[in-house]
């Protein structure tokens, strides 16, 4: 059965007329869905929340920066474009972004003449050249194969965990469920390379690589702390997340007062790592665990004691284990994580 894949199409409006359709194209005739704010105009009262299911709803999300930085939602000192990527990365989309590579020398009309309105743009600009794969275009034909180019390769090298399914009219598809899950241990298995990723920001990741089964969860990862712990001005740290798929149920876990359990093993150096648990809405969970020369043995995490409400664990997105530079001792660091576990 052929998967089609959705790609949401987001950049600053008028100046960029052309290049959108460019990648509408580009993803038709790669046989995948382009989807987007076509007849949006940036004076919609409630803008933001119309454009957040056609986000939601696609697997992969491409920007395209010109010269411009965008209409600043009123009382937000943010603009839609850069809104709309922001909450793509909170969402783990894949996101495939094209920057033009010198915006300063383009027409007064598709460039930030004003500081403040450059200074925005230079920020934003950053933000996206320094997270994800970004590439640079210079003009229309470049884009038009960079486009096609990028989208070729994540499908195939980084498959969406999602996808739209050409199906026939009768085809049907029974999922079950068991919800019995108190007096129950229920392992927290990832089973594609999709839902667990490394997650850092400004560290060097130089090798990842986990390992399942029905029973056992186990990750390692290696990272370059060097010169990074003579500089804690900047949000730097690294590690992994687990994207929460396989696991169901959490309201229930919490009323029922469940455990979250796991063990570790570290190199000496790392002194302690943080345990988060991410919804849609808040952070649900955020712990910092010491370890007693490398070893943390059956830690145990009273899932109830944290502040949130009993809805908001309904949108748990992943689960997230972190590593900081101030808190490791030297340059290489491993961490294996196992037994990664709800018990009831």
């Amino acid at each position: 059965m052929k998967h089609k894949y959705q790609f949401f199409i987001s950049s600053t409006f008028k100046d960029l007329t052309e290049e959108r359709k460019i990648a509408i194209d580009a993803i038709m005739k790669l046989g995948h869905i382009p989807a987007g704010m076509e007849s949006f105009t940036s004076t919609g009262k409630d803008q933001f929340e119309s454009i957040k299911p056609y986000i939601d709803d696609s697997d992969y999300y491409i920007i395209i920066l010109g010269g411009k930085y965008g209409t600043i939602i009123k009382n937000e000192k943010i603009s839609y474009t850069e809104k709309e990527y922001d909450y793509a990365m909170s969402n783990n989309k894949s996101i495939i972004a094209f920057v033009y590579d010198d915006p300063e020398n383009l027409p007064s009309s598709k460039r930030e003449t004003k500081q403040s309105m450059i200074n925005y743009f230079n920020k934003f600009r950053s933000k996206i050249l320094n997270n994800g794969m970004a590439s640079l275009w210079h003009d229309q034909l470049n884009l038009s194969r960079d486009i096609a180019a990028s989208i070729a390769n994540v499908v195939e090298n980084y498959p969406a965990d999602t996808c739209w399914k050409h199906v026939k009219r009768n085809f049907s598809e029974t999922i079950e469920y068991d919800d019995t899950i108190f007096g129950k241990t229920e392992y927290i298995n990832v089973y594609s390379k999709e839902q667990c990723a490394p997650y850092y920001r400004g560290i060097p990741v130089t090798l990842f690589e986990f390992q399942t089964d029905e029973t056992n969860y186990s990750l390692k990862m290696q990272a370059d702390f060097t010169m990074l712990k003579k500089d804690y001005s900047n949000y730097r740290w690294a590690g992994i997340y687990i994207r929460s798929l396989p696991c169901r149920n959490w309201k229930k876990y919490i009323l029922n007062g469940s455990l979250i359990k796991f063990s570790a093993v570290a190199t000496p150096n790392v002194k302690s790592m943080w345990f988060e648990i991410k919804s849609d809405r808040v952070e649900m969970c955020k712990r910092r665990i010491e370890f007693e020369n490398g070893i943390l043995n059956e830690y145990s995490i009273d899932l109830s004691q944290f502040n949130a409400t009993i809805n908001d664990w309904e949108f748990v997105r992943e689960i997230c284990l972190v590593l900081y530079p101030e808190y490791i001792e030297d340059d290489i660091s491993e961490i294996t994580i196992y037994n990664l576990r709800i018990e009831s």
